[in-house]
């Protein structure tokens, strides 16, 4: 695996975002930072449209105008909650059920055995 050249932009210090991951996931208001840091440019397509600091001038300026698309009632908090609950006790039994027995500690005990055994092996 060789190095991989990163391109240099006019007028601008450091690297892209776009150029450093193959890609990139956000949440809740960080999704809008992470679009704007790896969508090309309108012109030209080997060019980022945003850079972090155009990025950080346009947050804080429209930062207040974001908190719109968040607002829950307290009726969809309260089922929020209740669903993210619900499913959290549901799989939690469904792992005890399932998962936790006897065969997984021996299957980690023969597990543990080969590494340590493999260990053995390379530092001879």
């Amino acid at each position: 695996m060789g190095l991989t050249k990163v391109p240099i932009y006019e007028n601008r210090h450091g690297v892209a975002i776009k150029d450093m991951f193959n890609m990139i996931s956000a949440v809740s208001a960080s999704s809008f930072l992470a679009v704007g840091l790896t969508i090309p440019s309108p012109e030209n397509d080997t060019i980022p449209a945003y850079f972090s600091n155009d990025l950080v001038q346009l947050y804080s300026m429209k930062s207040d105008d974001l908190g719109k698309y968040y607002r829950y009632t307290a009726n969809m908090t309260l089922f929020i909650l209740i669903w993210m609950s619900f499913w959290t006790i549901v799989s939690y039994y469904y792992g005890k059920l399932h998962f936790d027995s006897d065969n997984i500690e021996k299957s980690y005990d023969v597990v543990e055995t080969y590494i340590k055994r493999d260990i053995k092996l390379l530092e001879k």
